[in-house]
């Protein structure tokens, strides 16, 4: 015997497919965009702010409160890019990374990586992040903090994906 669905069975099925999506403003200048598992991750003239897809609530990521955070709480600085890894993210400005947990609290205090140049992208190809600036990529280890500058004129990072740079 076969089924037969029907206009109603079909449109129920469609339903239960689709789903809502919230429409928001950033009303400030944003030099980046990154998607985290359930929420937004946008760099601008503020630093890092991340927005809850659920309330759409937007708070700092940093938090104030770390000491440890004075010199990434200054306002002429440039967030580019944040990478999760495991339970961390690096956090990436053009003048220097760091580690921070999920409440926005520094880790690994060991490890600030200053970079040489002034990078306009990153790509972390684990253990290395790679900082590309328009006369060289500077790639360190994020475990031990060992640098390596590759000198080239007019570089720039085209594409990225997860397992190719």
């Amino acid at each position: 015997m076969n089924h037969v669905t029907t206009n109603e069975e079909s449109i129920d099925c469609v339903r239960n497919q689709l789903e809502l999506f919230k429409e928001f403003y950033v009303p400030r200048k944003t030099y980046s965009v990154h998607f985290l598992k359930s929420k937004i991750c946008i760099a601008g003239p503020q630093g890092f702010e991340v927005i809850s897809l659920k309330t759409l609530e937007t708070q700092m990521l940093l938090d104030k409160t770390d000491t440890s955070l004075e010199f990434a709480l200054m306002k002429s600085l440039r967030p580019i890019h944040i990478q999760r890894i495991g339970e961390e993210f690096l956090l990436n400005y053009s003048e220097f990374s760091f580690f921070v947990n999920r409440n926005g609290k520094r880790t690994r205090h060991q490890l600030r990586f200053d970079w040489a140049g002034s990078p306009q992208s990153f790509v972390l190809r684990f253990p290395w992040i790679f900082a590309f600036e328009p006369k060289f990529i500077e790639l360190r280890n994020i475990e031990t903090g060992a640098t390596q500058i590759v000198p080239h004129k007019n570089i720039r990072m085209l594409y990225s994906n997860f397992h190719e740079v």
